[in-house]
């Protein structure tokens, strides 16, 4: 379907302000003209599509081929069409050029750019909120934290109650399966509140370990004997306990199971249980 464009100043020109007949016989004319403006339709058949008599379109087509005062182009004197009889009859629209090679897209242009520096400048909006949101992260205090690291820790628990009941051969299993998993997380957060403060590092870190435990999973009673027994140690009280494994460390490597834990070599940081083989004192980890 072909389309023609209508310039939106047409409301403000002296051709708005004929007769309903006079502005839809010129719409129409633009509707039937060539590239060139050249429309070449008869009368009697401009008369029928538009549903008026013959004479009143010949009135209306003498209308735009005389001068009009009024008009705001004053090329041709206000002409709006010729009517060209050699050497075939046919109408031309005077002023189509220069309408058709007129730029309508500047408006859209325009637009175009507002919605760029629209989102510019939410973009920069954004960015400052982001920052605002970190700094004020930054002032996070460590109960807040803890928090934070205690509601990670519960939903590492679930998850883990949540595969043990896929699992089709144990599922007759399942409510002793889901008491395993609270008590593990009960006695997670026993050995958390234990550990020395300063060294239990990330508290999602530490849970994950503590769930990857290869079994035989310590008794916490044994574990939490052992733990104090650690602590007051020349190791672990020397340099204000730097020498103290980070408690995701500490269950990775199964500390309570060394016999070497008074070495005087500093333990790794806590990245480093994501290494196979690593033993903070001593040889390689057996296995």
């Amino acid at each position: 379907m072909s389309f023609v464009k209508l310039d939106c100043n047409i409301t403000e020109s002296a051709l708005w302000l004929e007769d309903a007949d006079t502005i839809r016989v010129w719409i129409y004319l633009l509707v039937k003209a060539n590239a060139v403006g050249v429309v070449r339709v008869a009368v009697p058949v401009i008369a029928s599509h538009n549903r008026m008599p013959a004479k009143r379109v010949q009135e209306i087509l003498d209308k735009f081929a005389a001068p009009d005062p009024n008009s705001r182009c004053p090329d041709d004197k206000g002409r709006r069409i010729a009517i060209v009889s050699e050497p075939d009859w046919h109408i031309k629209i005077l002023s189509y050029d220069r309408y058709r090679d007129k730029d309508h897209t500047a408006p859209d242009r325009q637009r175009r750019h507002r919605e760029k520096l629209k989102t510019q400048q939410e973009g920069m909006a954004v960015t400052r909120d982001v920052t605002d949101v970190t700094a004020e992260r930054v002032t996070v205090t460590q109960a807040e934290a803890d928090a934070e690291a205690d509601a990670e820790a519960e939903a590492e628990a679930e998850t883990e109650e949540d595969e043990l009941l896929k699992d089709e051969n144990t599922r007759h299993r399942a409510p002793e399966r889901r008491t395993s998993a609270a008590r593990a997380s009960e006695d997670f957060q026993r050995l958390w509140k234990a550990y020395p403060q300063a060294r239990r590092g990330d508290k999602t870190k530490a849970y994950r370990a503590w769930v990857l435990v290869r079994p035989p999973r310590p008794d916490i009673g044994m574990l939490m004997f052992v733990l104090d027994c650690q602590k007051t140690t020349r190791v672990w009280q020397r340099d204000n306990g730097r020498h103290i494994p980070f408690l995701a460390t500490y269950l990775r490597d199964r500390w309570w199971e060394k016999d070497d834990t008074l070495a005087d070599d500093e333990p790794p940081g806590e990245d480093a249980l994501d290494t196979p083989g690593t033993r903070i004192c001593g040889g390689p980890r057996d296995g």
